[in-house]
């Protein structure tokens, strides 16, 4: 998301070493979350249902990662 005034407030932070102060039209744009509320709001059912069950599907594959690689250095690592 490209902030509305088209400053660069790295540049200009890096420039002063003081952080600069926010212009008006920064300050009212839309968050990320309030960005997310309105996409998700709008999907199809059918949409929301296929995007919660690839998240679940994602979460899944961690924990499983997760305990494979906990496993993993517990029972088949002999050399500690």
């Amino acid at each position: 998301m490209a902030n509305p005034s088209g400053r660069d407030y790295f540049r200009e932070f890096a420039k002063t070493g003081k952080l600069p102060e926010v212009s008006p039209e920064d300050k009212n744009q839309m968050s990320a979350t309030e960005y997310w509320n309105v996409i998700y709001k709008n999907m199809t059912p059918h949409e929301k249902g296929t995007f919660n069950h690839n998240k679940r599907l994602e979460k899944i594959a961690k924990y499983r990662i997760k305990k494979f690689n906990y496993f993993d250095r517990k029972i088949f690592n002999f050399s500690k």
